[in-house]
């Protein structure tokens, strides 16, 4: 998981929107049990997508699975 969290700051850092690293590290972000962070890139991902998008949805998806909805 560090190597993995290593990754997608590195892309994050290249490119603050890319939307597959932003969904990816809010995926990872839930694992690590941190909430929080999982949707403060949630909230990337919504900048980025302008008009929704599969990232998007599929983040917004875990978060509410991760909280039991």
């Amino acid at each position: 998981m560090v190597s993995s969290e290593k990754y997608y700051q590195a892309a994050l850092k290249i490119d603050p929107s890319h939307r597959s690293a932003l969904e990816y590290y809010g995926e990872l972000l839930l694992m690590k049990k941190d909430l929080p962070g999982a949707e403060a890139m949630l909230a990337r991902l919504d900048k980025a997508c302008l008009f929704s998008c599969e990232e998007y949805s599929d983040l917004k998806a875990s978060i509410a699975k991760y909280q039991g909805k």
